[in-house]
């Protein structure tokens, strides 16, 4: 502990070279005595002169005028952690807490720790400091240390310029006559007060698209949220007064992106200032950036279709709402042509496919049990990713009808399929609570999907976009619910 401390005395030496005056050098030199004294002795002296170099720093602080007060603060308190090495090894006290803890601004923080090697009634004299004098608002709480729990109660400051706030809890007295000091560095990370969150996350290059913020406050309270977009980005509106709590609020934002704005991730700084200080603070909205992809409207039907692999129910009987899937890797026209149609309804999602195929001698189809390795199969897979999931939904099925799904398959969705001549068919009910909705979506949302086929006596696969492969969330097509 001695030798530590001694390094990192050298260490202010250095850095503030250029702000010691004769008498801070004269103690810096005669605290730095102190710690040679202390590297040699043991026991209750080793103890008495750890307390001594504690008190000897925190004077020199004091004494020392620097424009750099913090970070001279900062290896001050150093040297008080580091000299709990010599209680700990001299005496057997030591104190433990968590390294980092959460906690919310403006509000009692409980730095818990707990002393070992202390009789069951000692009482502590209890100090927290930091390198910002500003983190400590009021003087700290302690209880008495009995049972070697000790809870240092510190209160937060509102509106602090940092979300990292350093502290370090220092315990000192006597045991059985031997005067002792341990400190210990606990960092508390502020808790956002304030959760900006965007559905859908996906926006595209060159295009624009409407996003539903939906922003929770952890107390009540009027807010002012300013969006500050990136180059190549809009925001309307880019200002929003939100009465938050609780309970999410919503608000809808479009965003509007120039060709130039690079794909992946974007990040949209925001600022939140409110008159109550907690609320004034800044983060960054996360979204992502794909480039366009077709997008289809469908339509609520007012009777559900039997699912039974059959298209002659009422739903059926128009144009394709997507009329053809093309390769997958390439985007050219398959050999063979695959329709889709969706509809949905207060209960499911539906979904039919009409696959032709003019070779049905060369079907592969050999798989009857739910869950079975359908891509070995001719199958149509489709690909849901509702908003605010982090995983996509697959779903599978071949010409036998055979589902399988990628979470679990044991959830009631349904399917069915028929075979013809020249083509298959197949027909899936998938319910909302299935998807992780409660219900259908409101008029005018937007879920990101992707449909698929294999075809295996034409070694192709097709697809709605094209991409690598059929999960690629950055390139799934829009439904838009009508």
């Amino acid at each position: 502990g001695f030798r530590l401390a001694a390094r990192t005395l050298g260490k202010i030496e250095r850095m503030f070279a250029g702000d010691l005056t004769d008498a801070n050098r004269q103690a810096l030199a005669a605290a730095m005595g102190v710690a040679t004294r202390g590297e040699a002795a043991s026991g209750a002296e080793a103890c008495g002169l750890a307390v001594e170099l504690a008190h000897a720093v925190d004077e020199l602080r004091a004494a020392i005028e620097t424009g750099a007060p913090v970070d001279l603060a900062k290896l001050v308190l150093r040297v008080h952690a580091e000299l709990a090495c010599v209680a700990a090894g001299e005496l057997g006290v030591e104190m433990s807490a968590p390294r980092v803890i959460e906690a919310a601004r403006g509000e009692a923080v409980d730095l818990a720790c707990h002393l070992a090697g202390l009789p069951e009634a000692f009482v502590p004299v209890v100090e927290v400091h930091s390198p910002w004098p500003e983190l400590l608002q009021e003087a700290p709480t302690a209880d008495d240390g009995r049972d070697g729990a000790l809870a240092v109660r510190e209160v937060l400051p509102e509106d602090p310029e940092r979300e990292l706030l350093p502290y370090v809890v220092e315990v000192s007295g006597e045991r059985d006559g031997t005067p002792f000091v341990t400190a210990l560095p606990i960092d508390v990370v502020l808790i956002k007060p304030l959760s900006v969150g965007a559905t859908p996350e996906r926006v595209f290059r060159g295009d624009e698209r409407r996003v539903m913020l939906t922003v929770t406050g952890q107390w009540p309270a009027d807010v002012r949220l300013a969006l500050k977009p990136p180059a190549g980005v809009e925001a309307e509106p880019a200002e929003l007064a939100l009465r938050v709590g609780a309970e999410p609020v919503e608000a809808s934002v479009t965003f509007r992106l120039d060709e130039s704005v690079h794909l992946g991730g974007l990040k949209v700084p925001w600022e939140a200032s409110s008159d109550d200080a907690r609320y004034n603070l800044q983060g960054e909205l996360h979204l992502s950036v794909s480039e366009p992809v077709p997008s289809v409207s469908i339509e609520r039907t007012g009777q559900a279709p039997t699912v039974d692999g059959d298209l002659d129910d009422a739903a059926w009987q128009r144009e394709p709402d997507i009329p053809t899937l093309n390769l997958l890797a390439a985007g050219k026209s398959a050999s063979e042509n695959t329709a889709v149609w969706l509809a949905y309804d207060d209960e499911d999602l539906h979904i039919a496919y009409r696959c032709d195929d003019s070779q049905m001698s060369k079907l592969v189809a050999q798989y009857y049990d739910r869950g079975d390795p359908l891509y070995r199969d001719d199958d149509i897979e489709v690909f849901i990713l509702p908003p605010g999931a982090r995983s996509t939904l697959q779903f599978a099925v071949n010409a036998l009808g055979t589902m399988s799904d990628n979470f679990g398959n044991d959830e009631p969705w349904r399917a069915a399929a028929k075979r013809y001549e020249d083509r298959w068919t197949v027909e899936i009910a998938i319910p909302w609570q299935v998807l992780g909705v409660d219900g259908p979506p409101e008029p005018g949302a937007s879920w990101g999907m992707q449909l698929g086929r294999q075809q295996k006596a034409r070694s192709e696969t097709t697809a709605w976009t094209p991409g690598r492969a059929f999960n690629m969330p950055s390139g799934f097509g829009l439904v838009v619910f009508e």
